[in-house]
């Protein structure tokens, strides 16, 4: 269901705790993955001025090892300008079905992604966005991060309030239960106003 898959990286340690857990998006039809790292103008200014593009390279090409690993066909790419625009631009103008991305948990009232940028991204993105959450490991010393859940056909828990958009957003549950996912889990969320009439779906099975 998502053969294609957008994932967004950077250079930190958490971009590579990120790509170590995404085996599981082969078991939903996962076979290529477009390897994007996205920069603004300043920091693509300063790139070619400090020489470092060899790094970038490097960084890049062991990201795409680890990803290949996965079984994964891979694409790398660094693009230049405002991200939230290009990483959807590239989703929709090549028809890509998935777009990943890693969100740091900083604290309980703020969150970063590789740079503060996954609320822009999933406001905007006409492609549905999968966010895998990260936290930093305090038993190790070094900069470490672990994925808080890796197991993405285990259980899968859909709010609904019965708008369009939810009835959207179900064909994909619909999808992932087709996908084998082992467990779904429907959650009716507080509707401000009386449940529309079509507010009837059959709940997938798994």
């Amino acid at each position: 269901m998502f053969k294609r898959v957008v994932v967004v990286t950077d250079l930190s340690p958490a971009a590579y705790t990120l790509l170590n857990c995404l085996g599981g998006l082969n078991a939903l039809g996962a076979e290529k993955c477009l390897l994007m790292q996205c920069m603004s103008f300043p920091q693509a200014s300063s790139v070619a001025l400090s020489y470092s593009t060899t790094l970038i390279d490097r960084c890049l090409h062991e990201q795409s090892t680890i990803l290949e690993n996965h079984g994964f066909q891979v694409e790398t790419r660094i693009i230049t300008g405002v991200a939230k625009n290009e990483i959807n631009r590239t989703a929709e103008r090549e028809k890509y079905s998935l777009i990943v991305a890693g969100a740091q948990v900083c604290s309980l009232t703020s969150e970063l992604f590789f740079g503060g940028l996954v609320y822009d991204l999933i406001h905007h993105a006409s492609k549905p966005v999968l966010i895998i959450r990260l936290e930093e490991d305090e038993l190790k010393k070094q900069a470490c991060f672990k994925a808080t859940g890796c197991h993405l056909s285990h259980h899968v828990l859909f709010p609904t309030d019965f708008s369009e958009n939810a009835d959207h957003a179900f064909s994909y549950v619909s999808d992932l239960a087709a996908a084998g996912v082992e467990k779904i889990k429907i959650n009716l969320a507080a509707c401000p106003g009386p449940v529309p009439d079509h507010a009837s779906p059959d709940p997938p099975t798994g």
